[in-house]
């Protein structure tokens, strides 16, 4: 209608409704940015709440917007962005409750692409209600990323006083290195390392080792243990001449 050119970006009240004169439907967007978000989305809900209603029952929908160029102070109806489909929808509650809208798929896809989310919704407040406690909120629950796996082929060996120990290469950020003078420990954390190996030197004489490697992320997510591998250092053989008595 008359307000098809005009812009309400620091209004304090997010106005939606489908009327059956169209001069008096009304959309909000809403956009975040979601860039500092890292790893998996377990959940992403959009919450917002109900500034003021004129009746009960009313389905609100809220639309994927693939657009993000628009902006808080420039968007006017005649320049909105199209709105695509439908990514959830829930009725709208009472005065002061909130409603809650499942935007995972959403907000994962979005991670994946330019890391905005943006939606067109169907009076809620805005972020320029008088209370922060008012403002809509994009409440995303990140998974725990799983632990790498242990690594493989773990070796020691012995190569003069020194003991050699070495693994594949399994991708991981860093290795973990424990050892045990006793099978099946407890272990001993000697280091973390961005390498396939460790040189323990010197070793002990004829003391058991058991070595155990783990794979840890740049989160230090950690695998468990590798299989345990052993090796000792024997004391050389001391070889004496004696001369005859008769």
């Amino acid at each position: 209608g008359v307000s098809a050119n005009g812009n309400y970006g620091s209004s304090a009240k997010l106005l939606c409704k489908t009327d059956g004169n169209a001069d008096f439907t009304r959309e909000s967007y809403l956009r975040f940015d979601v860039s500092s978000l890292s790893g998996t989305v377990g959940s992403a809900k959009l919450r917002l709440k109900v500034a003021e209603t004129t009746g009960s029952g009313d389905t609100h929908t809220a639309y994927a917007v693939a657009d993000d160029s628009w902006t808080e102070s420039g968007i006017k109806w005649n320049n909105k962005p199209a709105a695509g489909s439908a990514i959830a929808a829930a009725t709208a509650p009472a005065v002061d409750a909130w409603i809650e809208l499942d935007v995972s798929a959403q907000v994962t896809a979005e991670l994946a692409g330019d890391q905005t989310f943006s939606t067109e919704l169907v009076s809620y407040h805005s972020k320029e209600a008088a209370s922060s406690e008012d403002h809509p909120r994009l409440a995303v629950t990140m998974m725990a990323a799983p632990a790498p796996a242990a690594p493989t082929a773990v070796a020691a060996l012995v190569n003069g006083s020194e003991i050699e120990l070495n693994w594949d290469d399994s991708a991981a950020d860093y290795y973990g290195v424990y050892r045990s003078i006793n099978a099946g420990g407890p272990y001993t954390h000697l280091l973390d390392t961005t390498e396939t190996s460790y040189l323990q030197t010197p070793a002990a004489e004829d003391v058991t080792y058991y070595y155990v490697v783990t794979a840890l992320d740049s989160d230090g997510n950690e695998s468990v243990y590798s299989a345990e591998v052993s090796a000792t250092r024997t004391s050389p053989i001391s070889i004496q001449s004696l001369n005859p008595t008769d």
